[in-house]
């Protein structure tokens, strides 16, 4: 058979879910693609997490969970502060920061 999620023929090592198979890495939820470990749930047939399953959360431009508590918005969207980091260094930005391909880079890579 294949995989329910990419398609691709699947070995031996497989997760049987929701009547389908799906390639280890595959297993994951369908709105924020982290992979599920556990227990899940069930949204419009497809596999979520928990987190993603509450209706109307905002997400964080950066790691795709949702947000709540302290937040920033920045470049079209709501991030965690610590998912704000510059793309290509990693450092957390705080204050002024340059942009490429709309991510984040911080003053010292730009």
């Amino acid at each position: 058979g294949s995989c329910a999620k990419c398609g691709v023929a699947l070995s031996e090592n497989c997760v049987t879910a929701l009547g389908k198979k799906w390639h280890p890495d595959c297993w994951a939820c369908a709105g924020c693609e982290r992979p599920l470990v556990g227990s899940f749930m069930v949204k419009d047939g497809r596999p979520m997490c928990e987190a993603c399953t509450q209706a109307g959360a905002e997400r964080c431009a950066g790691c795709k969970q949702p947000v709540s508590g302290a937040y920033l918005e920045a470049l079209g969207g709501t991030w965690h502060p610590e998912c704000f980091c510059c793309q290509k260094c990693g450092a957390t930005i705080q204050g002024s920061f340059g942009v490429r391909n709309n991510r984040p880079l911080c003053p010292s890579c730009c």
